[in-house]
């Protein structure tokens, strides 16, 4: 069983990848308190992209708490993870056609850690 370290609604969470089952997101909720951590979201493998690009999962969480992900099929969209339901977003190319999956990839970025103020800075 592979782990991804990831962050999520700005909390720290573990992805659990399994092969033949479902994938499972734990959350830390209270960032350094151990027993802080819940499992959070569980996913059937059809709802969850098969592969990950640049040891990056690619989900994130919205602020309606819905999830942007890739789905089994490569197509992006989003995730109600109440309703188990996964809607598509239609992407399309430069020439206005219709993006496909295996050509797409999509780049979720998170805010950093540290502050670009502070990385690299001396006092004189």
């Amino acid at each position: 069983m592979e782990t991804e370290l990831m962050v999520l609604g700005e909390r720290l969470c573990v992805m659990e990848n399994s092969p033949w089952g479902e994938k499972e997101i734990w959350m830390m909720k209270d960032y350094g308190v151990h027993s802080s951590w819940a499992k959070e979201y569980v996913f059937e493998r059809k709802f969850f992209y098969r592969g990950f690009h640049s040891g990056h999962p690619l989900v994130i969480e919205l602020k309606n708490s819905e999830l942007l992900l890739l789905n089994e099929d490569g197509h992006l969209g989003y995730f109600d993870p109440k309703k188990k339901i996964f809607t598509a977003i239609n992407v399309c190319d430069r020439k206005n056609e219709p993006a496909k999956p295996e050509k797409m990839f999509p780049i979720f970025l998170n805010g950093s850690l540290f502050s670009p103020k502070t990385v690299g800075y001396t006092q004189r």
